[in-house]
């Protein structure tokens, strides 16, 4: 009996000790239209689209639009991905300040804003306002447009 454990126990010796390590690689993570290091940099604010109407600083008819879409959409934008910020300046007053955000796959929120990204290509980059948190907001689902400088 004791010849039997000592045989079994160098049988698993050897056994775990003669297995290779396997040399696993992880998935890659699917980080959806634009990676995180593709975001990374200063954003130009270009214009926001609402029901085929393009808005920006000085385009913008009625007054009530102009006051709620720019106090929100018409900022450039800085995105410090290491720091997970993004600092908002206005292209069109002196307003500006800085928010954290997240990012899923494609998908960038903040604490007062959900957007998600439907198309970045040469350098620019639209997102879909789907949310304003605490407040009514009359003009989500409009595509803000920025331009990687």
């Amino acid at each position: 009996m004791k010849k039997l454990v000592y045989l079994l126990s160098l049988v698993l010796v050897a056994t775990l000790f003669s297995c290779e390590e396997e040399n696993v690689e992880p998935d890659p993570v699917d980080e959806g239209i634009i990676t995180l290091a593709e975001l990374d940099g200063y954003w130009e604010f270009q214009y926001y689209e609402y029901e085929g109407e393009q808005y920006g600083c000085y385009t913008l008819n009625d007054n009530t639009i102009y006051d709620q879409i720019n106090d929100d959409l018409v900022y450039d934008w800085d995105i410090d991905v290491e720091e997970m910020i993004i600092k908002f300046y206005s292209p069109c007053s002196d307003i500006e300040g800085n928010r954290e955000f997240s990012k899923n796959y494609n998908e960038i929120k903040t604490n007062l804003y959900n957007f998600t990204i439907i198309n970045y290509n040469n350098g620019i980059l639209k997102l879909r306002f789907d949310e304003k948190i605490y407040y009514d907001y009359n003009y989500l689902g409009g595509t803000l447009v920025l331009k990687k400088q």
